[in-house]
């Protein structure tokens, strides 16, 4: 006699009663087995998810590295001649590379012919004076609210607000007046910062490290050099920039529209050469896209400041440029 027939001879020679009990017991036991099997195999799933995730990442962040090169190269054509106007500098996308798996391409926003907004806490009264009553001219032709303008200025050179007691009765207070803004979007913070607001302004502003970072004339935009040139109009500052790009401040002081301008001043607050850009790599892995952003500082001092955004806010490039940069723009 076989195994199997004993053993349905032993299950048949037992009393009924016994009989669905132990079929009970062998079907909660098949039933447990079932569900732990179940179990163990998401878990090796959502473990390979999340392991091939980490691959992902890790690659897209060597991509993202390549491109950097990439943006440097780019970077170091336009100082060689500012008369090159490669279009990845201005802010549009370079043609996608292949890569195993998706594609990476990039793009570079010079960032030295913008508003550094640190500049209103510049240890030098006189010039953080200069820089808030910049701001506020800066506002005026973009035709916002220039108590907005007060407003950020007063906080990021630590000076009491009147909408202090507002955010310091939030729990926790969530803004503190005197610090550095490591980003534009710390703007959102403030409560006259509206969606439309950031929209107008944000093409116009950077947070630059530091007080001192001078403009780049052959790079910025009529509304920049309107702000920081006082009785420059928005016409004149056209005009001027028009003639772009200058070999120097002196072929630019030479202009009918900035006679009288302090050159003094002038000369510490502008350059004809960038510092600072903002360099953006977008890889694409699997139907997965990142974006890395790194900062670009090219003084020598070895700043690096990066971070990863999965948000829909992009830099922008400004829309309101001089004839000449006009047809550089996205």
């Amino acid at each position: 006699m076989n195994r199997a027939a004993r053993i349905r001879r032993s299950i048949q020679s037992l009393p009924r009663r016994q009989i669905g009990a132990a079929l009970l017991i062998v079907l909660l036991a098949v039933a447990l087995a079932s569900l732990l099997a179940t179990r163990m195999i998401e878990r090796s799933q959502r473990d390979l998810v999340r392991t091939e995730a980490l691959l992902n990442t890790e690659r897209a962040w060597q991509y993202a590295s390549g491109m950097n090169h990439l943006a440097l190269d780019w970077i170091e054509q336009l100082e060689d001649d500012q008369r090159i106007r490669g279009t990845v500098i201005d802010g549009r996308w370079a043609a996608p590379l292949p890569v195993p798996g998706g594609s990476v391409t990039g793009r570079v926003f010079d960032l030295s012919g913008r508003f550094n907004l640190n500049a209103l806490a510049s240890p030098v009264p006189e010039d953080a004076l200069g820089a808030r009553l910049a701001l506020d001219r800066l506002f005026g032709s973009l035709n916002l609210d220039r108590n907005l303008a007060g407003e950020i200025a007063a906080w990021v050179a630590g000076i009491d607000s009147p909408s202090g007691p507002l955010y310091a009765q939030y729990q926790p207070p969530y803004l503190r007046a005197g610090l550095p803004m490591l980003h534009p979007s710390e703007l959102n913070w403030l409560e006259r910062y509206k969606p439309e607001t950031a929209q107008r302004l944000m093409p116009f502003i950077s947070t630059l490290p530091g007080a001192q970072s001078r403009i780049n004339i052959n790079r910025t935009s009529p509304e920049v050099l309107a702000a920081w040139v006082e009785g420059l109009t928005l016409e004149q500052a056209e005009r001027v920039l028009s003639a772009a790009p200058f070999d120097s401040l002196q072929d630019m002081l030479n202009r009918p529209e900035l006679t009288g301008v302090n050159r003094d001043d002038f000369n510490r607050r502008f350059s004809v050469t960038s510092r600072w850009f903002l360099a953006q790599a977008r890889v694409t892995l699997n139907g997965q896209t990142q974006d890395f952003f790194r900062l670009l500082d090219r003084g020598g001092a070895g700043y690096d400041f990066r971070y990863v955004s999965q948000g829909t806010q992009e830099p922008v490039a400004p829309t309101m440029m001089s004839a000449n940069l006009s047809s550089q723009s996205p």
